[in-house]
């Protein structure tokens, strides 16, 4: 059974010609701006999230007899992320956030928008409203933030604070995604920003 770690480039860049027109035709090229952080913010608190892993953990069965949808963990922090054998064992920081991503389809990831689904009920459910509830659907039923409230900067000390709703939505191929974070938690606050990184990836 996977485990979170309680048992993670957006680049933006413009190129302005101004076009002066004198005795001869001049192209100026100005400074480009720098890339935009790889920030998130929570509670009127930004975050600048430098540490990144993916934990693939492949294709699996929601309804049904065969494969359906195809998982991946993602994990950002403003600290370390230690992992040892594909085992997360310790965030270290004052803020990360955990999300597990259910990508429609089996062969690979496929990246798009995921939307908050409530999976809690899932055990009583036949295979045909499992069905229902999930074929051709990119989801996430698990996602949580942690913050460092004692200042020890250990964040598995932390309880997780968990999404009731909202979206992540993925661009990207390989190693390298961007991940656009408007998430709803179970306190009423809300999480938004986005991380552009290539993930560190280990098979879960």
């Amino acid at each position: 059974m996977k485990t979170t770690f309680n048992t993670l480039k957006l680049s933006t860049l413009a190129l302005v010609l101004t076009f002066a027109s004198t005795s001869c035709s001049l192209f100026e090229k100005k400074d480009d701006p720098k890339p935009a952080k790889n920030e998130v913010e929570y509670n009127g608190t930004k975050y600048e999230m430098d540490e990144s892993l993916m934990v693939e953990y492949g294709a699996e069965t929601l309804y049904g007899d065969d494969d359906t949808h195809y998982i991946n963990d993602f994990y950002i922090a403003n600290g370390n992320i230690l992992y040892r054998n594909g085992t997360v064992e310790e965030v270290s920081g004052s803020f990360a956030i955990y999300t597990e991503l259910v990508s429609n389809g089996t062969d690979k990831f496929n990246t798009g928008t995921f939307n908050y689904i409530d999976n809690g009920n899932d055990g009583s459910l036949s295979e045909s409203q499992l069905e229902q509830k999930y074929k051709g659907k990119s989801v996430f039923g698990d996602a949580q933030i942690y913050i460092d409230t004692n200042g020890n900067r250990m964040l598995s000390d932390e309880t997780p604070i968990h999404a009731t709703g909202g979206t992540v939505k993925v661009s990207g191929s390989g190693n390298t995604y961007t991940l656009e974070y408007n998430l709803t938690l179970e306190n009423g606050k809300t999480v938004r920003g986005s991380n552009s990184s290539s993930f560190s990836k280990i098979n879960g």
